[in-house]
C-alpha cells in the first residue's frame, strides 16, 4: 500500500523496475545524452543566428544537426534493453526503425552540405 503524501494523494511506483533494482546507467548513454541535449542548444543558437545573420550559421546548424543525430544513437539499444516486459517484440522491430531514422537524419544534413 502506497504511503499518503500531503493532501491524500498516494505515491505510486513503478513496479516494471522494482524487480531489477537499481541499475547503473551505461556511461557511453549517459555522455551520449549529456552531449545530445548540449549541442542541441548549439543548434538552437546556430538557427537562431542563421535567420538573423545569414550564412556560414545555416551550414554550421546542418552540421550540428548531423552530429547530434549520430550522438543518439547509444540511446536506442539503450532502449530497447530497458523497454517494459511484454513488448519485447514491438521494441525489436522498433530498435533497427529508429536506427535507420537516425542514420537518415545524419546522411540528409550531410548531403544538404555536401551534397
Amino acid at each position: 500500500e502506497p504511503a499518503p503524501m500531503a493532501g491524500g494523494v498516494s505515491r505510486v511506483t513503478c513496479n516494471h523496475h522494482r524487480s531489477k533494482g537499481t541499475e547503473p546507467v551505461n556511461p557511453i548513454v549517459a555522455w551520449s545524452a549529456i552531449l545530445s541535449a548540449i549541442w542541441w542548444g548549439l543548434q538552437l543558437g546556430f538557427v537562431l543566428t542563421f535567420f538573423a545573420v545569414g550564412q556560414p550559421f545555416g551550414s554550421l546548424s546542418d552540421l550540428s544537426n548531423a552530429l547530434n543525430a549520430l550522438f543518439l544513437m547509444p540511446l536506442v539499444p539503450y532502449f530497447h534493453a530497458h523497454s517494459f516486459p511484454g513488448s519485447g517484440a514491438a521494441s525489436l522491430s522498433a530498435t533497427p526503425i529508429g536506427v535507420a531514422a537516425i542514420l537518415a537524419i545524419a546522411a540528409s544534413s550531410f548531403l544538404l552540405l555536401f551534397g
